[in-house]
């Protein structure tokens, strides 16, 4: 049911309002960073249906260091925990703290209990109201002029990803998720270091479902696109943070 996951990141493809503020060079320290191996992981049986596999990352040459602890039971239920540990050093802002992941080409369809029924953002949300949307993956996707960060479901209590033939996963987290399910990568939406003038209708969707999960993620900023950042209280500094989030395998 997974091909890839849960990949640590900080990074989204900047939009219109990212490269007018230049963050997409200001922010770029976190583009790659925690795609390294572990520098240490430990795998432990508590019981036989229940597992605890935990992984540790150093950042930055020790200034933080990020620790992930799967906790896996026989019923196929994941337990995802994500810490980010802040201990010295002075770097950028971020602009997310999620997870990736991989889902295979069989994934069709979103059901959500959230904000919607069209994206959503910690300062892009008003009109998006709390309820139980669905919709085909294919459709998650808003074709901007130019590709760039775009899906996002924000106040995510809990969604369900679907197969044709009953089979889901389940996604709930401890506090509201912002997640988005797509059939592109962050690769594929991103121009890099300088804003590009690639048209969306130039992009092929792939066969997989890219799966972000985040607890943090910083605001679209939507006051112009010359300069201006977020809000403050929409702005993730450098410091430590966590979140958590389970994925239960369901077939109806």
């Amino acid at each position: 049911l997974i091909e890839i996951g849960a990949q640590v990141n900080f990074w989204r493809a900047p939009n219109d309002n990212d490269y007018g503020a230049s963050l997409q060079k200001k922010y770029g320290e976190w583009k790659t960073t925690g795609k390294q191996e572990p520098t240490k992981v430990a795998v432990r049986e508590v019981s036989k249906t229940k597992i605890v596999i935990s992984s540790i990352k150093e950042l930055f040459g020790g200034d933080a260091v990020f620790e992930q602890i799967f906790t896996i039971y026989g019923d196929g239920t994941i337990h995802i925990s994500n810490n980010l540990k802040a201990i010295k050093g002075s770097h950028s802002n971020l602009f997310k703290f999620g997870n990736e992941w991989i889902l295979p080409k069989e994934f069709k369809r979103v059901e959500w209990y959230g904000k919607g029924p069209y994206e959503s953002y910690a300062d892009r949300q008003h009109a998006a109201k709390v309820g139980l949307y669905s919709s085909p993956i294919s459709e998650q996707y808003f074709p901007y002029i130019r590709p760039q960060e775009n899906g996002n479901r924000a106040g995510v209590r809990w969604m369900k990803i679907s197969r044709n033939d009953g089979v889901s996963l389940k996604i709930l987290g401890t506090k509201h998720l912002n997640i988005s399910a797509l059939n592109f990568t962050n690769e594929d939406l991103d121009s890099g270091s300088s804003k590009g003038q690639k048209h969306a209708g130039e992009l092929t969707p792939r066969d997989e479902v890219f799966l972000n999960i985040d607890g943090f993620q910083q605001g679209l900023g939507s006051i112009n696109s010359w300069g201006a950042m977020p809000l403050e209280k929409y702005i993730l500094p450098y410091k430590s943070y966590n979140y958590e989030y389970w994925i239960v395998p369901e077939n109806d």
